[in-house]
């Protein structure tokens, strides 16, 4: 500090989880007393002057439902600075969401708070898990320059005050809350004890030490906290006992302008920390600075439902609206909207995270299905409509759209429902034209008839009796198209898939092999690498939601030479290997949860290795039944070919990491949580033979967000079985536990699940994202008529590592939105050509707020720098 009187901000707040250790409508109704306290605290004590509402908006939608009566108070409240609310919707996990739901975050955020009389202008991140790279750019696209966090972050010589740099390079001014317990700690202790008022002049002595600019956090709030009704009088008791520095009880919005204000004078004496925060806790004071990062595999059923949600949201329903708009001009905003919120609320940290109780999960599930049956409903009726279909006639043809920016496989795959009245291929199987009346290849990989309720069709009793197809058609689509093919029976016998006596599935690119011990060997013909998997590993967990803790007496159960049964089932489009193991797996921890039991229930294990004809990839997907408790099931990948580096996906981030060094880390000094070998990954992760290069192998998935990486392997966290919201066991990997020892039998995941994922070779950048974005994006399809009559291909896009992430209508109404994200290290160039004419185009911020106009002429060009997110705006004729 140079020589200038300090200041203390003493910021007065609640940290609210929607739901954690109890289920929403229960916190709600504490909620409501709050802001009800709040309101009158607000009303009657001048002094006492304001009151920070946790940086999301959600709470006030949630508290207007029971109390609409109070919403002009709360306006204001917010608009005379005295409640400040914003910029996000909820506060979210920063791994376990995708890039585009982080920005519609800030979007609802930001218009719920301009509704009710203002935005907080502050990244305000207070217990996230770890903070993901892309956030700088992204709030410095929402206009917010400064940031307050905790977590990811520590060091007793680390300042409060950093600049924390993107991936992009964008920059946030940024202060980090103080230990022992960040949000909380001038409010209570790691403990529980409420801090009085000589305990806080004590902190404040003790921030004081680590502050570059004179500014010290005091956090006046903490969990559920209603609010303290005395802090005035202490804030008096700490100006009489300390003349060196101003007290002040502010809004986030006043910390955000202190902030810009002083650090341009100490640039040269504030660190800068780049890229993600996802370090471990280096402080003495950090009791409970934790990372938790087993929360990527908590709940398989969540995640799973997550990753689906928002892929049908982002992929398939959003931008199938936005053309069925420029084609009838309808777009069915609330709902698209409606099902965000729904996806949002999901993703706040704890509901996201697997780590509340089992009524929290129950309810989450319902959420996404809830969204997946709008994203459905838009999606059929946009196809419907796309196609020309009309109620009246035949539906005797399959109209297929490919959500992939890039082109489709070779052979594309995909599950329609068509009416049992127009097809019935039981006979002799089915056969597949173009719309020329050409016989295209196709194998039938699956049939049932079903009775089902189609309200797509637009029958007021929409119930058919139809067959559920699914089959592989030699068809190569280009990105974002449309297709229509007639199907029809075969008028003779299909051939049928033969068993095949050999161990091996080979197509032009790859050979796949059963080995002896029940792995799978996978070799690239070309360059003749190979990766081994299908090896199962199988560990004691005496965790909890949050982490994975290995018992004292751990017993490793391994799928080697644990395989019953191998089955080939071989088409002239794909051929699968089917292969089953049975593991016998202890049921529970004995001894205080230090110990495997000898008792053991067997783990069934099937996977399906699928190689289609053309493709690159070898697809898989595995079921398990599980009925044991408290365990860890991985899937393991060996490289056969040294490798130097490992690499992982995250929201709008590609990250790579040196493997020797990762793995020469140590536990740290203060030691309260080991370095995590787990990582997070949005469906891509992988390894690279060179370090800085462009060559190896990824595995891609749906919706699987853990792996760990060992010395010799990656291994991907299929599920975690445990029953507490923390542990009430010692745990080999935290010194205490994270939450309360809340029991959640349900989170040991009894039943049947299914896990899909796929492994391919790559040689470059560009290969291993646009191979990852085929087997990431299924073809959707609807039975439609035979009519010609509709776009092929609205909008096309030519990248090399950049990826188009989003299509939605812009928030004006008046145009389309496109978003971009460049993956790779060096500048990208992309060019977006229209199916219409383009009457203006312009580059955006994330808000949708102009930045220029660009040139076009039916299409445009961009640059990219590496990791540079970039938004276009398209007004086109059929928007005027």
């Amino acid at each position: 500090m140079k020589n200038k009187k300090g200041k203390v901000f003493v910021i007065s707040h609640t940290h609210w989880d929607r739901e954690w250790y109890q289920p929403f409508q229960n916190f709600r109704y504490r909620l409501a007393e709050m802001i009800d306290e709040l309101i009158e605290t607000l009303e009657k004590d001048e002094n006492y002057r304001c009151f920070n509402l946790d940086g999301q908006t959600v709470v006030l939608e949630d508290y207007f439902d029971i109390k609409p009566e109070n919403k002009e108070k709360i306006i204001h409240f917010v608009k005379s600075n005295r409640l400040g609310i914003g910029p996000w919707y909820v506060q979210m996990d920063q791994f376990l969401v995708d890039g585009e739901s982080i920005i519609r975050n800030l979007m609802y955020g930001k218009a719920i708070s301009e509704e009710f009389g203002g935005i907080q202008s502050m990244g305000y991140l207070p217990d996230s898990f770890g903070h993901n790279s892309q956030i700088p750019q992204i709030l410095r696209n929402f206009g917010i320059e400064t940031c307050l966090l905790w977590r990811g972050i520590s060091g007793d010589d680390l300042p409060w005050e950093f600049i924390w740099e993107g991936a992009d390079g964008s920059t946030l001014m940024s202060y980090r809350l103080p230990e022992p317990i960040g949000y909380c700690n001038a409010s209570v202790t790691p403990y529980g004890k409420e801090v009085d008022r000589e305990t806080m002049l004590k902190l404040k002595k003790e921030f004081s030490r680590n502050t570059k600019t004179g500014l010290v956090l005091l956090m006046d709030g903490c969990d559920h906290k209603r609010l303290n009704t005395s802090i005035c009088e202490t804030i008096n008791y700490l100006r009489s006992k300390d003349n060196q520095y101003d007290y002040e009880q502010v809004l986030l919005n006043r910390l955000s302008e202190e902030i810009k204000t002083k650090y341009p004078e100490y640039l040269d004496e504030l660190p800068t920390i780049k890229g993600e925060l996802r370090s471990v806790n280096k402080s003495r004071r950090g009791v409970m600075n934790f990372i938790l990062p087993n929360v990527l595999s908590s709940r398989y059923n969540n995640k799973k439902a997550n990753w689906l949600v928002l892929h049908e949201i982002e992929k398939v329903a959003e931008p199938l609206a936005v053309f069925n708009w420029l084609k009838c001009g309808k777009y069915p905003k609330a709902f698209l909207d409606k099902s965000w919120k729904l996806i949002l609320k999901n993703h706040a940290h704890d509901s996201i995270g697997g780590c509340s109780t089992d009524e929290v999960h129950r309810d989450v599930q319902t959420r996404f299905e809830w969204a997946s049956q709008i994203n459905d409903s838009i999606t059929k009726r946009s196809l419907m409509d796309l196609s020309s279909d009309s109620q009246k006639e035949t539906r005797d043809h399959v109209f297929i759209y490919n959500p992939a920016f890039n082109d489709s496989d070779e052979c594309i795959h995909f599950t329609v429902d068509i009416p049992a009245d127009v097809f019935d291929p039981v006979k002799n199987g089915m056969l597949c034209k173009d719309m020329n009346g050409e016989v295209l290849d196709s194998q039938l990989i699956d049939m049932k008839k079903r009775t089902k309720a189609l309200d797509y069709f637009g029958n007021s009793a929409p119930i058919f009796e139809v067959y559920e197809i699914e089959a592989v058609v030699k068809k190569k689509m280009a990105g974002m198209s449309f297709s229509k093919l007639k199907m029809e029976p075969r008028s003779k016998e299909e051939k049928k898939s033969k068993k095949k006596e050999s161990k091996k599935l080979e197509n032009e690119y790859l050979v796949v092999e059963s080995l002896e011990n029940g792995e799978v060997k996978i070799t690239d013909k070309k360059t003749l690498k190979s990766v081994i998997t299908n090896h199962f590993i199988d560990n004691g967990d005496n965790g909890d939601g949050y982490v994975y803790s290995m018992p004292k007496n751990n017993a490793e159960i391994s799928s080697l030479n644990k395989l019953k049964e191998i089955k080939i089932e071989n088409g002239h489009l794909l051929d699968k290997m089917i292969l089953t193991y049975s593991l016998d797996i202890p049921i529970k921890l004995i001894d205080e949860g230090q110990t495997r039991s000898e008792e053991t229930e067997e783990l069934k294990i099937e996977t399906q290795v699928m190689l289609k004809r053309y493709s690159k990839r070898v697809d898989f997907k595995t079921k398990i039944e599980n009925r044991c408790d408290n365990h860890k099931l991985a899937v393991r990948f060996i490289s056969e070919n040294v490798t130097e580096e490992f690499f992982y996906t995250t929201p709008f981030d590609l990250i790579k990491r040196n493997s020797k060094k990762f793995l020469n880390e140590n536990k740290p000094d203060h030691w309260i949580e080991n370095p995590p070998r787990a990582f997070p990954n949005q469906g891509l992760f992988g390894e690279l033979y060179i370090e800085g290069g462009s060559e190896g192998y990824a595995i891609a998935n749906r919706g699987i967000y853990e792996f760990v990486k060992t010395e010799n392997s990656l291994d991907l966290t299929l599920l975690r079985s445990v029953g507490h919201i923390g542990s009430p066991y010692k745990l080999s990997c935290m010194k205490r536990n994270a939450g309360p020892s809340i029991e959640t039998p349900e989170g040991q995941m009894h039943g049947v699940y299914f896990f899909d994922y796929s492994l391919f070779f790559f040689s470059s950048m560009e290969e291993l994202i646009k191979e990852s974005e085929r087997y990431q994006n299924i073809p959707v399809a609807v039975s439609s008529n035979g009519k010609p009559d509709y776009v092929e291909e609205p909008f096309s896009v030519e990248t090399k590592t950049t990826k188009l992430t989003t299509i939605k209508r812009s928030n004006d109404g008046k145009g389309i939105v496109f978003r971009f994200v460049n993956l790779g290290t060096e500048k990208d160039y992309v060019k977006l050509s229209s199916g219409f004419e383009v009457i203006s185009a312009y580059e955006c911020k994330m808000d949708e707020s102009i930045i220029k106009q660009l040139n076009s002429d039916g299409s445009v060009s961009i640059k990219l720098r590496a990791k540079e997110i970039k938004s276009l705006k398209l007004v086109l004729k059929e928007d005027v």
